[in-house]
């Protein structure tokens, strides 16, 4: 089994960091030394994730970053607090198994503005930010 390289003092981002593959890269960054920042809309989930990651990797460096790709408004704000990064991980997605169809208040649809579009204005705003410019999608 390969392990992740050593990463102290790097600090990454991994939207949907709470659930699922994002929440795996969040507790393994987490055990090689890094910051980690979980993207994520819900505050609950959030806490339950770094909840599990604190009790799973002693010592480890992990917040929260409110972070709604659905809402390409709010993203400018939700990122305005960060300082840099070293590397961002865009995991976060959504998929509906009932068709109607929705849409968000700027009139995309749900899936293709989170999956997508949040992603590219997302890393737009962040490039500033990366030392490296190390995104992984």
């Amino acid at each position: 089994m390969r392990r992740v390289p050593r990463a102290e003092g790097k600090t990454f981002l991994v939207t949907g960091g709470n659930a699922g593959i994002g929440y795996f890269v969040a507790e393994q960054l987490a055990g090689s030394g890094a910051t980690v920042v979980l993207g994520s809309r819900s505050d609950e989930k959030a806490a339950a994730a770094m909840d599990s990651i604190r009790g799973r990797v002693p010592g480890a460096r992990v917040r929260h970053l409110r972070l709604d790709l659905s809402d390409l408004p709010s993203l400018k704000s939700s990122v305005d607090g960060l300082d840099g990064l070293d590397a961002v991980v865009l995991n976060a997605g959504v998929l509906f198994d009932e068709p109607p169809r929705r849409e968000t208040a700027e009139g995309n649809e749900v899936m293709f503005a989170t999956n997508y579009l949040g992603h590219f204005a997302l890393t737009g705003l962040l490039a500033p930010l990366l030392s490296d410019g190390a995104v992984v999608w």
